[in-house]
């Protein structure tokens, strides 16, 4: 097909009705979509992850990003690697979508993330929980790409991909990070003590919303 006739209007008003009708049609994508979405609330609030650590917790700003990075960078990657090779895996071995797998990932580590936001400790148990908050969000990336692109047609697996992706940025990250910032400026406004933990907090258990999404994506994984 001449690029010309790709980029015309009527190409992409077509391109936007498939792609109604694709998400319409398919309530685990749906799902899948919405838990991604939910997902990365907290990932849009992180943006202030670095000063809850310094004002909320007391560490020095140069050494806290030191030990962070450290600590960010190989649970992180372990962290794609286990979504990715765990989540294939699982749905080799119990015929279940990545979907669930998702679920039970999350639902196992999201206590010890609630607890590594709460806790006074700043020792080994603090960074132990920092560790498992990265490997958990490493965990998520493989699976839900996988999961979309293994839903959607054929022929729109890239339009899909990046109706997610716009999504995810726009109210998933970007929303969040501007309703996070509002919501610590009053806080702070009204001298509401350790306003960065409850504001981490609050967007960390409005990622839980993730939960049901991806168990009911998974729980129809055979109705597709």
């Amino acid at each position: 097909m001449p690029i010309g006739k790709v980029l015309t209007k009527e190409s992409f008003k077509e391109s936007i009705h498939e792609l109604r009708q694709t998400i319409k049609e398919s309530y685990r994508l749906r799902m899948t979509i919405y838990g991604g979405i939910a997902a990365n609330f907290i990932l849009g609030a992180l943006v202030f992850d670095q000063l809850w650590l310094v004002n909320d917790k007391g560490f020095d700003r140069a050494n806290i990003l030191i030990i962070s990075g450290t600590i960010g960078l190989p649970a992180g990657i372990l962290g794609n690697l286990f979504g990715g090779i765990g989540s294939d895996y699982f749905t080799k071995v119990t015929g279940q979508g990545r979907q669930t797998f998702l679920f039970w990932c999350l639902l196992i580590f999201s206590p010890f993330i609630i607890f590594y936001r709460i806790t006074d400790d700043t020792g080994i148990l603090f960074f132990s929980m920092m560790f498992l908050g990265f490997f958990q969000w490493g965990c998520l990336y493989g699976p839900i790409t996988s999961s979309i692109q293994e839903l959607a047609p054929e022929k729109n697996k890239a339009l899909v991909l990046a109706y997610y992706l716009f999504l995810t940025n726009l109210v998933g990250i970007g929303l969040s990070t501007t309703a996070a910032g509002i919501m610590t400026d009053i806080l702070i406004a009204n001298s509401i003590e350790n306003p960065y933990s409850i504001t981490l907090l609050t967007f960390q258990l409005l990622s839980v919303l993730c939960l049901p999404a991806f168990y009911l994506a998974g729980k129809n994984y055979n109705q597709n």
